[in-house]
């Protein structure tokens, strides 16, 4: 049996031979496969925005989950957040953190699950149902993405929920979009525009 999911995934030259591999592994690997798993390389510098909504116009499933070059999936990740498909339309997770040993998750989350403001913890490997993510007409060009696109999808009534198991882990390498900032002692999302 397959979810009725397809996994989008955008990646970057530099990382084909080092990260996209094993996040393509960790899709292939998970206890509850996709349907598909579409995955552009931005070859010009268009950026993530147009590459997902470019894939996601070629995806035929119920559900979209996005899956950055440089993160992974585990196994159980799909079959864990579809458990909510009846009670959400965004559905996102835990996640575990490599190369950068001190953050915690809960810290993260102390903020509060399922928050946009004043800090986005919705990470970008939520799961979305494609009907809703159609009616905003998907990602915008301008950064953060990800958080513009769950502020559309509140307007629009989409219901989300935050699952408190870890199925996705954050690959934390120094040159990522996002990243983590101590603040007032709690750990803070933060955009670095300069990758």
């Amino acid at each position: 049996m397959r979810a009725d999911v397809t996994v989008i995934t955008t990646a970057i030259p530099e990382r084909l031979d080092t990260y996209l591999p094993r996040a393509m592994a960790s899709v292939a690997a998970q206890t509850l496969p996709p349907m598909q798993h579409l995955v552009a390389v931005d070859y010009d510098g268009w950026g993530p925005a147009v590459l997902r909504n470019a894939l996601v116009a070629a995806s035929e499933t119920e559900w979209l989950a996005f899956l950055d070059d440089d993160d992974l999936f585990l196994p159980d990740h799909l079959e864990t957040l579809l458990a909510h498909e009846d009670e959400a339309d965004v559905i996102h997770s835990a996640f575990a953190v490599r190369g950068r040993p001190y953050w915690s998750w809960e810290d993260l989350h102390a903020q509060g699950c399922s928050t946009l403001e004043p800090h986005n913890t919705i990470p970008t490997t939520a799961l979305v149902r494609k009907s809703f993510f159609d009616d905003v007409r998907g990602f915008r060009s301008n950064r953060p993405e990800d958080h513009n696109l769950w502020r559309m999808l509140r307007a629009a009534g989409a219901r989300f929920v935050c699952v408190h198991e870890r199925t996705w882990v954050y690959r934390f390498h120094g040159a990522n979009a996002s990243i983590a900032r101590e603040r007032d002692g709690r750990t803070v999302w933060g955009m670095n525009h300069g990758a």
